[in-house]
C-alpha cells in the first residue's frame, strides 16, 4: 500500500499501518508535480477515504491516469465522477468495513477487465477536460445569441 501525503494525522496513520500492515505499506510523504505522476502509475486504485473533502482535484488527476476510485461519501466529487460496480464505488465516511468492502469490489473488477475500467475511468474524466468547459460554455453562448 502506497500513501500519499502528509498532515496532521500522519503519526497516528503510521503506527496504525505498521500494527495492520506490517511490511507491506510505504509512506511518500507529500509528492510535488513532478514526483506524483510516477505515484499514480504505479497505483492499482485511489482511494480517498476523507471525512470532509468539498471535491478533491486529486481524484481528477487520478481519473487520468486510468485508476478506478474508492470515495468515501463526504468526497464531493464522488457523485459526479464515480459509477459504482463500474469506475469505482464510494462508502460511507468513517466506515471501515464498508471501505475495505468496496476496496475489494474494485480489486475483483481489476482482475477481471484492467483495460476496459482504465479505459471507462478516462473517458470519464474527460467530460470534465479543459476542451470540453470551452466547448459547453461556447454551445451556452450560442444558445444565447453569443
Amino acid at each position: 500500500v502506497l500513501i500519499v501525503g502528509s498532515g496532521p494525522e500522519e503519526s497516528a496513520l503510521r503506527a496504525k499501518a505498521s500494527s495492520l500492515l506490517p511490511g507491506r505499506h510505504t509512506f511518500a510523504g507529500f509528492l510535488n508535480i513532478d514526483a506524483i505522476a510516477e505515484a499514480y502509475v504505479a497505483a492499482d486504485v485511489y482511494a480517498l477515504a476523507s471525512h470532509y473533502e468539498p471535491w478533491g482535484l486529486t481524484v481528477n488527476e487520478a481519473m487520468n491516469f486510468g485508476l478506478p476510485l474508492v470515495l468515501s461519501d463526504r468526497v464531493g466529487a464522488a457523485a459526479d465522477l464515480v459509477r459504482p460496480g463500474d469506475t469505482g464505488e464510494v462508502f460511507p465516511a468513517g466506515d471501515a468495513g464498508a471501505f475495505r468492502a468496496a476496496l475489494g469490489r474494485v480489486v475483483q473488477r481489476l482482475d477481471g477487465d484492467r483495460v476496459g475500467v482504465a479505459s471507462r475511468v478516462r473517458a470519464d474524466v474527460d467530460r470534465y477536460s479543459v476542451a470540453a468547459q470551452v466547448m459547453g460554455l461556447r454551445e451556452g453562448l450560442a444558445a444565447i445569441g453569443l
